[in-house]
């Protein structure tokens, strides 16, 4: 029995001796923290001022201000932001932090104004805390010591932080609070860094016979959430359920936005505390209105079917809202077709799809159907030298000597203006579209290929 007892015992702890083997071979030992701590509750934002009465025929959607703390089923952005950065050794708050510890990794944010440097210390793969200027004075107070807030998964950990007062370029300010996961990728024991906004505006109104949540997501950290063109909106029709809320498809802020299969003006009115909006107010907007159709110009005309048009408007570019398809009838007036999805048949009835930017304008009339061209696209290719890849003024090149790097930067533009960014056949019953990217050929001064293959999308 005695020699037994050895044994499993040996065993035991080759066994976890491998384990720890293996797990530093492939770099899969786990993020940990000594502790977690949940973000604390939003700050009250105070009283509302500047409200005027609701005229009949609009809505009046009171806005609240929501946080994520880490716990329970909150409104989530699902969008991340890295920054890279140097000079860490010049930030006041950086230097105060150097003071507290040395096992710091260094974390970079260039539109938090006020606060562009934190810090996260951490031991390996042991994350301790973040230190995050709250009040933007450069020096360290004991409250600007966060700890974790939770744990993603085994290489990631994200703290909250709690609300602080964030200028806006207005010269404003706005209640905010942000987000940062800390990962740790393959071997490595330096950690990645992303951050995201952690709040909201959130109310709700009777709109169309239906209850409706609106929700208004900041223009990344610039802390505006009713900035039209840069904010973004989304909407929860009916009673939200707790599906929905784990994701909300949102779109750029716009003062005219189509709700329900009905156009409104949006506008906002009042303020709340450090300078949020504090109501929303839609009224059914009553102009003429007119549609489009997309036409493909050439000889071998195809049938076209969009698939989500966005349009800006010409002049006014605080209007942007997108369009299942162009048979909807929409308010008067002159759009860009910013972007969107063509779906088309050839001749052998193969389906087929194509995404553009960068569309022609439309001079939206009252009660008229408006023909747009597309199509006809032409190919040419930009080539600069590799090393000029990032300079704006770089001249391109057209003959160049053997052994030079080169970018070359495809562009297809259609008759309408339109920049066709990606060609695929649809799936059919396959998983995955099948992409068709464009080819390029270089060829010598005797005419000679050089060069000759396909040009990867990205």
């Amino acid at each position: 029995m005695k020699r037994y007892t050895i044994g499993v015992m040996g065993g035991v702890v080759l066994a976890l001796t491998l384990l720890l083997l293996r797990s530093c071979i492939s770099g899969s030992a786990p993020v940990t923290a000594d502790a977690f701590s949940p973000a604390p509750p939003a700050v009250d934002s105070g009283s509302v001022s500047m409200l005027s009465n609701v005229v009949s025929g609009s809505t009046a959607v009171d806005l609240k201000y929501q946080v994520q703390t880490g716990v329970g089923n909150e409104i989530e952005y699902h969008s991340y932001w890295g920054f890279g950065g140097g000079g860490s050794d010049e930030d006041p708050f950086i230097q105060e932090v150097r003071k507290r510890t040395s096992r710091l990794s260094y974390v970079y944010n260039s539109q938090l104004k006020g606060r562009l440097w934190s810090a996260v210390e951490h031991e390996g793969r042991k994350v301790i805390a973040l230190y995050f200027d709250l009040d933007g004075d450069g020096k360290l107070a004991n409250n600007e010591r966060i700890l974790p807030t939770r744990k993603v998964d085994d290489h990631s950990i994200e703290f909250i932080t709690p609300d602080f007062s964030l200028k806006s370029e207005d010269g404003g300010a706005s209640l905010f609070r942000v987000l940062l996961r800390v990962s740790f990728y393959g071997r490595n024991i330096e950690p990645n860094f992303m951050w995201s906004p952690a709040c909201v505006l959130v109310g709700t109104a009777t709109l169309e016979g239906q209850s409706t949540q609106i929700m208004l997501f900041a223009n990344g950290f610039g802390g505006a959430f009713d900035a039209f063109g840069s904010s973004s909106c989304g909407w929860i029709m009916g009673e939200p359920q707790p599906e929905t809320q784990s994701y909300i498809p949102r779109e750029l802020l716009s003062k005219l936005i189509r709700c329900g299969g009905q156009f409104y003006q949006l506008k906002f009115e009042g303020r709340s505390g450090l300078g949020h909006a504090a109501r929303a107010v839609l009224t059914r907007d009553l102009s003429p209105t007119g549609a489009f159709a997309m036409k493909c110009a050439g000889t071998n005309a195809v049938e076209l079917e969009t698939k989500n048009i966005y349009l800006q408007g010409a002049k006014d570019r605080a209007i942007c809202f997108r369009l299942e398809n162009t048979a909807i009838q929409i308010p008067v007036g002159d759009y860009r077709l910013q972007r969107g999805y063509l779906k088309y048949r050839n001749k052998d009835q193969d389906e087929w799809g194509v995404s553009f930017s960068e569309g022609p304008v439309v001079n939206l009339r009252a009660e008229q159907k408006v023909e747009v061209l597309l199509g006809e696209p032409v190919l040419t290719v930009r080539a600069i030298r590799e090393q000029e890849r990032y300079v704006a003024e770089a001249k391109p090149v057209t003959v160049i000597q053997r052994g030079t790097r080169l970018y070359l930067e495809p562009r297809i533009v259609g008759k309408g203006g339109e920049v066709l960014t990606r060609f695929e056949q649809s799936p059919g019953k396959a998983s995955q579209a099948t992409l068709f990217p464009p080819s390029i050929r270089i060829t010598g001064p005797d005419g000679q290929e050089v060069l000759s293959q396909k040009m990867e999308y990205g």
